[in-house]
């Protein structure tokens, strides 16, 4: 009876809300069509199919590893070398050319400021191309990022300047579009207007999770998280129809996504807003981004569940070391401190074409468990399961209930009591801060115990972690203060796992047993694959400048790479290259002593010629240099 009483009080309070904030939901709406004016309609014409429906992969605020995404991913129906029209007046200002990345880049810049920028190209415009062409010869090299001074290669708007490709880190053939201002700031393309793109769909939400944000914070009863799916109403609107009691300081987290008709892709939400009793706690609104600050979505996102799962969810609350500018929230971050009083949250999403969705629910608030302390008993014996939750370990220990046996946590000899924070069904939990408290070597609870794996605990003022064999300094790269397990083991260095989210790489120098191995190298490890790391070499010292936590192996690759030819005339030179462990670092061709250019698609190990004079025939003798990342080289050589 009390659970349809509850559920009963949860729609009227949905019916409520609907009503009384439909103004907020055309705020936000009339917010979206303000910024909308900022920005020229028309200045631009769209770079594929102008004035044909576009299809997209990718809109801007997607989120990707380590960024959101910068742009528009047009699709191309799976085919390369559609043609590629300027936007707008202008000039090419920059080219890019890489293996990875926005692989061939093109970027025009036009007379009201702004930039535009087209990825993954298969190859430029006959004017443009020559002028690179020039350009890398000069500078004997393929792989280039030069820039061009206004008037020397000027544009018009809808020239073909490019042809679409798969190049770089492309994960298959579409165009990559950004518009970026003075500033090197990258604007919501779709905000200047492209009709080209249709979008009458509202976000979708898929799930919701609640988050104890310290070590006093409780949902149904327990610290950690709840995880929600959320039912959909006719209308549209989301509901949770669940009973939630919190007590404490909360964090929301939600599962959502932005879909249109023409694509059947996940796509990007560019604003969210977080209510709580009526009141704004949080809002994100992505118009712009700075790329100096772009690897702080992972703190944005849950970055563990990324990399783990591959789920991308949005935090509305901001985290400490958050440097975006993309928020406005109340005195806490975002953060909602249940207290005495039912909570009622409002969620709302809207994406660039002011297309909303409402979710609601309600919590209730709880009290914490009060638990008298009991003396330790011999005779009690649970098994315990040890969790790390951001900085908080949290200790099960199953069995007997009926206890209130404090646990004892060591390190170093030195002990320190926790007495039970909550029971469930079957089992006593004890929560341990180790912000406050430090690191901890195992746990006992009555005569059971748990070793607990953590031996470092680098933070914003202390940024060493010295040992034996390795030192670690974390320069700028931390966020917070972290605890974490470092350990050696053999050929390897165990540094944690890639679950903490750092804002730039740090250094390591590790002392190995491999000091007469020339052909050594680090490579970080993950599964059956293993990645170089470009490092240096002293005596068997290595230093290595890592981007991310995760276990990193002394490797020997002594074995050139391969080279296969595929074509050999006059007229044009191509192979099929591979190495087999450290990748490939130099290409280097020569035909009668003069310096050819071979371009690279890794994703095809294929590499051929590009003549600076197509009229003059390739005649002489071919030498063709492939050195990989450990020093090693493989030659081919023959008289054309």
């Amino acid at each position: 009876m009390k659970t349809l009483l509850f559920i009963s009080f949860q729609i009227v309070t949905y019916l409520f809300i609907a009503f009384s904030s439909v103004s907020d939901v055309q705020f936000s709406s009339k917010n979206l069509d303000e910024k909308a004016k900022i920005y020229p309609k028309g200045d631009f014409v769209f770079p594929i199919n102008p004035g044909k429906r576009a299809s997209l992969s990718g809109t801007y605020g997607d989120i990707r590893f380590n960024h959101f995404h910068a742009g528009l991913d047009i699709r191309t129906g799976g085919v390369e070398g559609l043609p590629v029209y300027a936007a707008a007046d202008g000039y090419v200002s920059r080219i890019g050319i890489s293996p990875g990345g926005y692989g061939n880049a093109l970027y025009i810049t036009h007379p009201n400021g702004y930039t535009t920028v087209y990825g993954h190209l298969k190859e430029f415009g006959d004017r443009i191309k020559s002028r690179l062409t020039e350009r890398q010869y000069q500078q004997q090299t393929w792989e280039i990022d030069t820039y061009f001074n206004a008037g020397e290669i000027p544009v018009s708007q809808e020239e073909i300047v490019a042809f679409s490709g798969n190049t770089g880190g492309s994960g298959g053939p579409h165009l990559h579009f950004e518009i970026r201002n003075a500033a090197e700031q990258t604007i919501n393309p779709a905000l200047f207007g492209f009709s080209e793109i249709v979008d009458n769909v509202s976000p979708v939400i898929e799930s919701v999770t609640l988050k104890t944000t310290d070590i006093n914070s409780r949902i149904n009863g327990q610290f950690g998280e709840v995880t929600l799916k959320p039912l959909r109403l006719k209308n549209g609107d989301y509901i949770l129809n669940n009973n939630i009691t919190a007590h404490g300081k909360i964090g929301v987290i939600i599962n959502a996504y932005d879909k249109s008709e023409t694509s059947p892709f996940r796509l990007g939400i560019t604003q969210m807003t977080l209510k709580a009793n009526d009141q704004t706690a949080y809002r994100f609104d992505l118009e712009k981004m700075s790329f100096d600050t772009k690897l702080d979505m992972n703190l944005h996102t849950d970055y563990e569940k990324m990399v783990g799962s591959g789920v991308k969810n949005h935090k509305l609350f901001v985290e400490k070391g958050n440097r975006l500018s993309n928020y406005i929230t109340n005195s806490t971050g975002g953060v909602i401190d249940v207290k005495e009083e039912r909570v009622d949250f409002e969620i709302l999403l809207n994406d660039t074409f002011q297309n909303a969705s409402r979710l609601t629910f309600n919590v209730i608030p709880e009290s914490l468990q009060k638990l008298t302390a009991e003396n330790p008993m011999d005779n009690f014996s649970p098994k315990l399961i040890v969790t790390k939750f951001d900085n908080i370990l949290r200790v099960q220990a199953i069995g007997s209930i009926d206890k209130n046996v404090p646990a004892i946590f060591q390190h170093r000899g030195t002990p320190k009591t926790a007495f039970v924070s909550y029971k469930t069904a079957n089992s006593l939990v004890y929560l341990y801060d180790l912000h406050a408290s430090g690191l901890v070597d195992f746990v006992q609870v009555g005569s059971s115990t748990a070793k607990i794996d953590l031996t470092a605990s680098p933070s914003l003022s202390s940024r060493f972690i010295i040992n034996d064999t390795y030192k670690v300094d974390f320069q700028e790269a931390l966020y917070t203060n972290l605890f974490l397990n470092f350990t050696t083991n053999g050929n390897e260095l165990l540094l944690d796992e890639d679950i903490y989210p750092l804002k730039s790489r740090f250094k390591v120098t590790w002392q190995t047993s491999f000091g007469n191995c020339d052909k050594c190298g680090v490579y970080r490890s993950s599964g059956s694959r293993s990645k170089f790391l470009s490092s240096e070499k002293s005596g068997s010292t290595f230093t290595f400048y890592p981007k991310e936590f995760g276990t990193y192996k002394i490797l020997r690759d002594d074995i050139p790479p391969t080279i296969s030819v595929r074509k050999l005339n006059s007229a044009e030179i191509s192979f099929i290259i591979s190495d087999n462990l450290s990748g490939i670092k130099n290409i280097t061709c020569f035909v009668d002593n003069r310096w050819v250019m071979m371009e690279y698609e890794p994703k095809l190990s294929l590499i051929w010629s590009e003549k600076l004079d197509n009229s003059v025939p390739f005649s002489g003798k071919l030498e063709l240099k492939i050195e990989d990342n450990q020093g090693n080289i493989q030659v081919y050589e023959k008289e054309l």
